[in-house]
Formats: structure tokens, C-alpha cells, sequence
């Protein structure tokens, strides 16, 4: 049995004895391209690279 249940940001499914969700993550970031063109300097000394999902299994 497959249960769907859509709230604001996430989706949540349980299949058989799982509970699955996954969700948007939103997080305030600078603008690099503003800083780079502006700042040159300050840019380089902060970059890396960063990459984010998240899912669930219950």
C-alpha cells in the first residue's frame, strides 16, 4: 500500500513499514556573482562549492 500526503513544502509517502519524505530546504546564501563582480577580493577568499537534497527513509 502507497500513501501520498502533499503539505507545504514536502512530500511524505509511506510504503509498507516506511515512511518517506522529502523535503525543499531553503537557506539564505550570498549573492557570489554580485560579490565577485564588486568584491573580487573578498569573493575569493570565501568560495566553495556546495550542494544539498535531503530524503528521508523512516
Amino acid at each position: 500500500m502507497v500513501s501520498i500526503t502533499l503539505s507545504y513544502d514536502a512530500e511524505k509517502m509511506i510504503v509498507g513499514e516506511y515512511k518517506c519524505s522529502l523535503a525543499t530546504v531553503t537557506t539564505n546564501r550570498i549573492d557570489s556573482k554580485a560579490l565577485q563582480e564588486n568584491r573580487p577580493d573578498i569573493y575569493s577568499l570565501f568560495i566553495k562549492p556546495s550542494t544539498y537534497e535531503k530524503l528521508t527513509i523512516r
